[in-house]
């Protein structure tokens, strides 16, 4: 379980983990206050959102919301999946969101 508070540093992803996540893959959403969201999965959601505080690991348009001191808000839409299914699912949310932040969208023909 993951609280949903609006936050703008890696130090507070960690506090608001309350317990660890199932086993398998995740999906979560960052959502900025605007309304543009970034959708995607992780083993390990916490890490995978840390590493969205830096550009080499992260999306690029995420890290420079970051950058600006923007806040944000996650939550973990669904957890212990394969990595299959988690896909399948990622392809859905992102062509759901009015304002996706994902640089690599699904296209209808996937």
């Amino acid at each position: 379980m993951y609280s949903s508070i609006w936050i703008n540093s890696p130090e507070q992803v960690e506090m608001s983990r309350m317990t660890s996540q199932e086993s398998g893959y995740s999906i979560y959403k960052i959502r900025f206050k605007d309304g543009a969201a970034y959708v995607g999965i992780s083993e390990d959601v916490v890490e995978r959102i840390k590493q969205h505080f830096t550009s080499e690991k992260g999306s690029r348009a995420v890290y420079e919301r970051f950058s600006a001191g923007e806040e944000f808000q996650f939550e973990v839409l669904s957890s212990g999946l394969t990595e299959a299914q988690a896909r399948e699912k990622e392809k859905v949310l992102i062509k759901s969101l009015p304002h996706p932040l994902n640089e690599i969208l699904y296209t209808e023909s996937d």
